[in-house]
């Protein structure tokens, strides 16, 4: 994967403008609705477009467990403890149900930077510029919601290709490379153990010497 950095300075607005003009056209049912809290009557929908797009993702078989309403309470607490921001898009069907969903964070300690988190769409509803719809929308309200901030981050992963063409076409860049391991915790404490062993064998111990 890649950590990629887009400055708000060198970013593409006349593109942002025109995918956000777009997207209601492509999706006339679809509206955006910003979230910090959680809404209780949203709880079901969320957690089941969450689920569904983060499994999706090319790197799915490492994603991890699936998200729960009591993961989702605790970090919301937790950042609010912090006093960090974090916000997400959604994008809500006129039934309510939620389609797509992209969101980012933001550390007052780290006024000049901007965390873009997970964006993803239901596969149903893929194709029609959701993803770009809900990216523009959210670079806009970065831009008016937190004035110090002068670059968004994100991570990519190598084999998402129409994630990060989305991301190169907004103006995301400076690559830095990074790899993902993933382990069952009772094979990486075997083999810490097993390597901790072998190094301090009485057989690696060489024979004691006087001065």
């Amino acid at each position: 994967g890649a950590l990629l950095t887009l400055r708000l300075a060198n970013t593409n607005w006349s593109l942002v403008d025109a995918w956000c003009a777009d997207g209601p056209k492509r999706s006339p049912d679809a509206r955006l609705q910003e979230l910090e809290q959680l809404p209780s009557a949203l709880v079901d929908s969320f957690i089941a477009l969450h689920n569904r797009a983060w499994s999706d993702q090319p790197h799915a078989a490492h994603a991890g467990e699936p998200l729960t309403l009591a993961q989702r309470r605790e970090q919301e607490r937790s950042y609010q403890r912090l006093g960090w921001r974090w916000i997400t898009l959604v994008a809500c069907e006129p039934d309510g149900r939620l389609v797509g969903l992209t969101d980012v964070l933001f550390e007052p300690a780290q006024r000049e930077i901007v965390r873009q988190n997970f964006t993803g769409v239901l596969p149903s509803h893929r194709g029609r510029g959701l993803a770009k719809w809900l990216k523009a929308s959210m670079l806009h309200l970065v831009r008016h919601r937190f004035p110090t901030a002068l670059q968004l981050t994100t991570s990519n992963s190598d084999v998402n290709g129409p994630m990060r063409a989305i991301n190169r076409r907004l103006g995301f860049g400076s690559p830095i490379q990074h790899r993902t391991y993933r382990f069952e915790l009772a094979q990486l404490r075997a083999a810490v153990e097993c390597s901790a062993a072998s190094r301090w064998s009485p057989a690696r111990v060489g024979p004691a010497t006087s001065e």
